[in-house]
C-alpha cells in the first residue's frame, strides 16, 4: 500500500508582519498555536497567528522549476499575473483573476508574492 501512496511533504512559509520579511517555516504546532520561523541560519523565532500569515506550498513548480506557494503572483505570455490562493469551492488551489483559472501551472513563473509585491496585481 505505501507503495502506491503519493504522500508528500507538507511545506510551509511564512509572512512575518513584525519585520515584513518571508521566512521559512521549521514546524506548526497547530495545539499551541505557534510557529517556528527560520530567522537565519540556525536561528529560530516563535510567532503566534497573528504576528504572521502562514502559506503553504502547492506542491507544483513554474516554468523555471521554483516551488509554487500560496500568494506568489504568477505572470503569464498575455502579460497578466494571477495570484496564487486556496479555494475552498473547488478543493484545491487555484491561480485566478476574475474567471480565469490556470491548469498549466509550469507555464507561468513566480515574479512576486501578493505581501512584497501587490503592485503586481494591479
Amino acid at each position: 500500500l505505501s507503495e502506491r501512496m503519493n504522500m508528500r511533504t507538507l511545506k510551509f512559509r511564512a509572512w512575518d508582519k513584525r519585520d515584513s520579511t518571508m521566512r521559512d517555516v521549521e514546524s506548526i504546532n497547530f495545539s499551541a498555536r505557534v510557529a517556528d520561523l527560520r530567522m537565519n541560519p540556525g536561528i529560530h523565532d516563535i510567532v503566534f497567528p497573528e504576528q504572521c500569515e502562514v502559506m503553504q506550498s502547492t506542491g507544483m513548480n513554474d516554468k523555471n522549476g521554483m516551488e509554487i506557494f500560496e500568494g506568489d503572483i504568477l505572470h503569464s505570455e498575455t502579460d497578466v499575473n494571477y495570484p496564487v490562493s486556496w479555494s475552498t469551492t473547488q478543493v484545491s488551489f487555484v491561480a485566478n483573476k476574475g474567471m480565469y483559472h490556470i491548469v498549466e501551472w509550469n507555464n507561468y513563473a513566480i515574479v512576486g508574492n501578493i505581501y512584497e509585491n501587490p503592485e503586481l496585481l494591479k
